[in-house]
């Protein structure tokens, strides 16, 4: 009778092993690894051009010397004669690229108008790569020459 049951423990013991090995096979588990990051994403994804900076900081407090250059850095590279914008007061201003391609600089030729100035980065922009901004960019610069004497 122990016998009986010791060979009927041993055949459960031997079909638990079986299950566990089929279940979690370790060739299989790094095979479907390797299938899953070698397949091909069934969405495309979107890229847009962004603006990761634009210098100097605008705010109510901020208040720039009406020569202040505006330098704006962008997630991508983009060319002065891509950078499509409109300042508000208009002034005749300067497009040149940065110390990086993805660095655009604005000057005003002369001055900035005292007062704020509303520069609007379009969405028309595009960088070197044909991205386009996603919407139109507004950033604000307060400008005035300092009051009183030396």
């Amino acid at each position: 009778m122990k016998k009986k049951i010791l060979i009927v423990l041993a055949i459960l013991f031997f079909l638990f092993l079986i299950i566990v090995v089929f279940r979690i096979n370790p060739t299989e588990n790094y095979q479907n690894k390797d299938r899953v990051s070698s397949a091909t994403p069934t969405q495309t994804e979107v890229f847009f051009l962004k603006t990761e900076s634009i210098l100097p900081a605008q705010g109510e407090d901020s208040q720039y010397l009406p020569i202040q250059f505006v330098t704006i850095t962008f997630n991508f590279p983009v060319t002065p004669d891509k950078f499509s914008y409109k300042a508000d007061p208009l002034v005749e201003t300067e497009v040149k690229n940065g110390d990086s391609p993805n660095i655009i600089i604005l000057s005003p030729k002369e001055k900035w108008q005292e007062g704020i100035t509303t520069i609007t980065i379009l969405q028309n922009t595009m960088s070197t790569n044909g991205v386009y901004l996603e919407k139109p960019i507004i950033y604000k610069i307060k400008t005035a020459f300092p009051k009183g004497g030396v």
